[in-house]
Order: structure tokens, then sequence, then C-alpha cells
């Protein structure tokens, strides 16, 4: 059964929750509806006696009247959760469980944790779960691991990453990053980031007068040698060569 988006939602509170090593899920008659957003770990629990494992990018809808319990330790889940209560459908609406975009929920869900603890108004708290079923509904089903690791490291390209950070932001291990990346990238994780600065620090010269070595740092590289070297391989110009080409108006004779 799938959440009615075309009829009313009765909005209850929200907040982070993280549990402890060990911890197992409450058991409890919940009343409410419950929307589950993950960021990291795994969150496991049961409904009327039916397991459920919601997983690092799911979300996952537990339904009102249910009794739920938690028969095994969940592994140090983080996650943002919101009590309310919806009508349901069999077609459209937002579906019981999916994927979800990182980078387009955090941020709506910390903005909704702040108005919890504020003097906001219901209708503000509304509002913005509101924006939050709107995001997930768009996004279900068709937002992969690869979709969202993609989108990440562009736009994280210039600040130091590093596998355990992918895995602690991503949930899966070091080696399965490895593999989602080559298999959907051809590249290894440093090679796919390296193009990215390297991407960013052609642009930058194209359009800036900043000095090459501030460009080289700009883009996310800690050493200039290595820049250097890096660009000519893949480009066959160097650095300079490159940027006086750019002011000619010939780059494109470089290009690769």
């Amino acid at each position: 059964m799938n959440v009615d988006l075309n009829q009313n939602i009765r909005f209850s509170h929200a907040g982070f929750r993280e549990f402890k090593p060990g911890e197992t899920h409450l058991k409890r008659y919940c009343v409410e509806d419950v929307l589950i957003v993950l960021f990291s770990g795994v969150l496991r629990f049961s409904e009327n006696g039916e397991e459920r494992e919601v997983t690092p990018g799911h979300y996952y809808v537990q339904h009102h009247d249910m009794e739920q319990d938690g028969p095994e330790p969940s592994d140090v889940p983080k996650y943002f959760f919101i009590h309310f209560r919806a009508d349901y459908v069999d077609e459209g609406g937002l579906p019981p469980e999916g994927e979800f975009d990182y980078e387009a929920i955090r941020p709506l869900a910390e903005e909704l944790n702040v108005l919890e603890h504020s003097e906001s108004t219901l209708i503000e708290k509304l509002a913005l779960f509101y924006r939050i079923l709107s995001v997930l509904k768009g996004e279900t089903r068709d937002v992969t691991v690869a979709d969202r690791l993609k989108r990440y490291l562009t736009e994280h390209c210039t600040e130091k990453i590093t596998l355990d950070s992918l895995s602690e932001r991503f949930g899966y291990s070091k080696n399965r990053i490895i593999s989602i990346i080559k298999e959907n990238f051809g590249k290894t994780p440093i090679a796919y980031i390296n193009d990215l600065r390297l991407n960013r620090a052609k642009q930058l010269i194209d359009i800036t007068a900043d000095p090459l070595e501030t460009i080289a740092y700009e883009s996310g590289f800690g050493d200039y040698s290595e820049f250097y070297k890096l660009f000519v391989k893949k480009t066959g110009a160097s650095p300079g060569e490159w940027k006086r080409m750019s002011r000619e108006g010939k780059v494109d004779a470089w290009r690769k």
C-alpha cells in the first residue's frame, strides 16, 4: 500500500535517531505512520511478526496500527524519522519503501529538525514535510547508488575524499564502493576523482586569471607536481601551454 499524496496528511513530530551498538528496535503498538530515512548503518525491526531491514540510502514507511518489535540488534543505524498519519492507496502515491537522494533529503531533514526545536508553527513544519515527500516521490527507485556517488563526487571532488569517508557516508564496504565506481564509470575511485578535479582545473584555467598553483589547490590537488604530471598525461599539454592556448582561442586543438 502506498501513501496517498492526494489526501490530507497529518504531521505529528520528527527528529534524528542513532542506535547504540547492540541496540534493538523498541517493542510497541504504533498508532501512527513513521517515515524512516536511513543515512548509515542497518535498521532491523518487525511489523506484525514480519521482519524488515532498512539499509543506507533507503527510506521505509512503517504502517500505523501495527505491532513493532526488534527481534535482532540493528547495526548502529543513523536515521531521520517523521511520525504522521495518512491514508493509503493501491496505486500511485508514495511507495512504502525506496531509495533516496542523500544530498537532496539531508538538508531538508536538518531544517525540519531545527523547526521541531524552535517556536515554528505547525504549518511551517507541515510544508517542509510535504517537500520531503515530494522529493522522495520523485526519486523512488530511480536513483541508484552509482547516481548518488556520481553526484557526491562531482560536488565534493575539490575536498579530501577517502574510501573510509565514502564507506561511512553510503553505508557500503570499501571494496563495494570500488566495485560500484569501476562497474559504472570504468575507473578506480582515485582515477575518477582525479578526472573530475582535472576537469575543474581546465575550467578555472579557461575562465580565471588565477596562478596555476592556486588553480591546482582549488581543484583538489594537494601537490602541484602531481597536478602537473597528470595534466600532461591526460591532455598532452602542460598547464601553462593549455592556459596560453586558451587565451589564444586555440585550446580545442589540445582537448582529449
